[in-house]
């Protein structure tokens, strides 16, 4: 009875702790019991690609569960920390470590029951909301979102697994006799020195990546070194810095200056890594956000640019009349009119890089060119372009691309124009690699400069109901007897980028509302932790004669150059990561660079925002917490 008598009495007194931990824990419970609710849904089974998606949000639920734990144990921590003080009087009572433990298990038991209840109850109410959102993003017209037991059952099972473990945690914590002791870097510059070299050595590959298929492997080691780098900055390249301001004894020996830095320096040794885990995340949410919006925004353009028109098909052999007989017949079966059918000739494209200079090598692949006769452009384009053997025109959907001069397999061609459109442009098989058409003087020279053989291609439109086309575009390509390779139709890839991009959105926010989450908790208890550490001090200054106003400003410089250096690294990191966006964007047939630019923009802004309101709320508690110890001092104005 008195251990469950001291259990309520002491998260009464440490709510400050306990209120936030269990609002906490609710909102990732619910957050991950939606993420099992949409994985379990059958519509999502149903879809044309689901699939797909469905192993998508399980790894989504795996990285949530991950980023959960590690953020349950670190709060975990805070509260085993303000528990030091009191089971120390409790032992000097002569309370039997029994009693302890037990209250240790309430306090959990508690804190797992709430949550999990409050949880799972948010989970189901916003359950429908987030059906209704992710049916709308994906275009689904029928979504059936029944409640199911078995989401509510797992999510239950892995939060108690979870709570197991933290009431061990905390036992551990304790009966080891750990206290909250001020960590140390005796060699501040050694780790400053190389988490800046780590950081610098990740922007510089960030900059330098180019679109390719090593471009995947080139961004996770980007993502390594920069956040590895962070660490070492924040824990001990701001040491490092604070250090050698405070050798300078012009700037350091000055009566505020002399609080603030030193202040500040206590603060980086004790909350370095926590800095560092909130830039780290708030750049999670920046680069998600803007990689999975320029997605979802470049869709369209991306469906135009594999399928400017409905159906496309690229074989060897031009279509027979039998072929042209069977289209129109699947057409008419199908209740649609064939219209705008063209047929153009190029050759087979050939893959590999091309310099500013115009050099064509096969290595390392960035471009895929195809070549076509100028007669055969003028014909489709109706124009009246006339070129040398030597000369060439080039189209190519990027337009960062500005040659002069081409030189192909020991071929030399000047440039004598670069092409704004071409209207039977594709990107053939829809490879990673950005096409280039080339148009040269003849089919001779195309012939000799790609070596490679022809391609007959075929484009028309279809007239009549979308549903019709969807079933006329699968039925077409089996009555052509045609690969993947050699037919590509628009109503068989929006589906399948609907899904894709619209699963990776939907995937992006829940991410991000966890990150969220996690960075606004981990924000408060640092604010949280630094108040009760600075109050004492701040008595300490009052006696020593400090005026209301200068704590204020010492305050107010302390906390704003400490919030703010999580949202400068994070924006810096997004800018250096630009690049390497773009370049993984590329993979996705997406060039419009001011359209990312733009969603980068937007997307900073309104995290920036976001992340404004956050320290104004948790602000608060810093302040309040200091107030402890205004009227003690006379300090009546802050």
């Amino acid at each position: 009875m008195i251990a469950l008598k001291l259990a309520f009495r002491g998260m009464h007194a440490n709510r400050r702790i306990y209120g936030p931990n269990l609002i906490a824990m609710a909102l990732l419970v619910a957050v991950n019991y939606i993420i099992l609710a949409v994985t379990a849904n059958q519509s999502i089974h149903h879809l044309l690609f689901g699939k797909q998606l469905v192993v998508l949000l399980h790894l989504t639920f795996e990285l949530s569960i991950i980023i959960t734990i590690a953020f349950l144990v670190y709060v975990s921590s805070m509260t085993a920390r303000s528990e030091v003080h009191e089971f120390r009087v409790y032992t000097l009572l002569g309370m039997a470590p029994l009693n302890k433990r037990l209250i240790i298990v309430i306090r959990q038991a508690c804190v797992t029951v709430g949550g999990l209840g409050l949880g799972l109850l948010l989970g189901i109410n916003f359950e429908r909301f987030v059906f209704m959102t992710l049916a709308r993003i994906l275009g689904i017209s029928h979504f059936h979102a029944p409640l199911l037991v078995g989401p509510l059952e797992t999510c239950g099972e892995i939060f108690i697994i979870i709570s197991g473990g933290l009431i061990l945690f905390r036992l551990f914590y304790h009966s080891a006799g750990k206290s909250k002791g001020q960590p140390t870097n005796r060699l501040p510059w050694l780790g400053g020195i190389a988490g800046i070299l780590t950081t610098v050595t990740g922007y510089y590959l960030s900059m330098t990546s180019k679109p390719g298929l090593d471009a995947i492997p080139t961004f996770m080691l980007i993502i390594v070194l920069v956040t590895a780098g962070m660490y070492g900055c924040f824990i001990a390249g701001s040491i490092l810095v604070l250090n050698l301001l405070q050798h300078n004894r012009q700037l350091y020996y000055h009566r505020r200056r002399f609080i603030i830095i030193s202040g500040l320096r206590q603060r980086m040794r004790q909350n370095g890594a926590s800095l560092a885990g909130i830039c780290v995340m708030v750049t999670s949410v920046l680069l998600s956000m803007i990689a999975v919006v320029s997605l979802m925004v470049g869709e369209r353009s991306l469906i135009r640019l594999w399928n400017p028109e409905d159906v496309i098909t690229a074989t060897v052999k031009p279509f027979s009349p039998a072929q042209r007989q069977i289209i129109n017949q699947t057409a008419h079966r199908h209740h649609l009119a064939v219209t705008d059918y063209q047929q153009s000739v190029m050759t087979a494209p050939i893959m590999g890089n091309l310099t500013k200079s115009g050099q064509f090598t096969p290595t390392k692949p960035r471009y895929q060119l195809a070549f076509v006769p100028v007669d055969e452009y003028n014909r489709v384009t109706r124009t009246h372009y006339h070129l040398q053997d030597n000369q060439a025109l080039v189209y190519c959907p990027d337009n960062q691309l500005q040659l002069t001069t081409l030189t192909i397999n020991q071929r030399h061609f000047t440039v004598v124009h670069q092409l704004k459109k071409y209207p039977l442009f594709y990107d053939y098989q829809h490879a990673i690699y950005q096409p280039v058409f080339v148009i040269l003087s003849n089919r001779k020279q195309c012939v000799q400069t790609s070596r490679t053989p022809w391609l007959f291609t075929t484009f028309f439109n279809t007239v009549g109901k979308k549903h019709a086309k969807i079933r006329f575009a699968d039925d077409l390509q089996a009555r052509l007897h045609l690969t993947n390779e050699e037919y590509t139709a628009k109503y068989q890839q929006g589906p399948f980028l609907a899904t894709l991009f619209g699963g990776a959105f939907f995937i992006g926010i829940i991410i991000s509302v966890v990150f969220i989450i996690v960075t606004v908790m981990l924000i408060y208890y640092k604010q949280l932790a630094e108040g009760l550490q600075d109050r004492a001090r701040f008595q300490t200054l009052f006696q020593l004669g400090l005026s209301a106003g200068e704590a204020r400003q010492i305050v107010c410089t302390q906390v704003l150059t400490v919030f703010l250096l999580p949202l400068a690294g994070a924006l810096l990191n997004t800018c250096f990561a630009f690049p390497a966006i773009r370049s993984m964007l590329k993979l996705f047939s997406i060039y419009n660079g001011r359209m990312v630019l733009l969603v980068s923009l937007t997307t900073a802004g309104l995290i920036g925002i976001g992340y404004a309101l956050i320290y104004l709320l948790t602000a608060r508690n810093y302040y309040a917490i200091i107030h402890d110890y205004r009227t003690n001092n006379d300090v009546s104005n802050w």
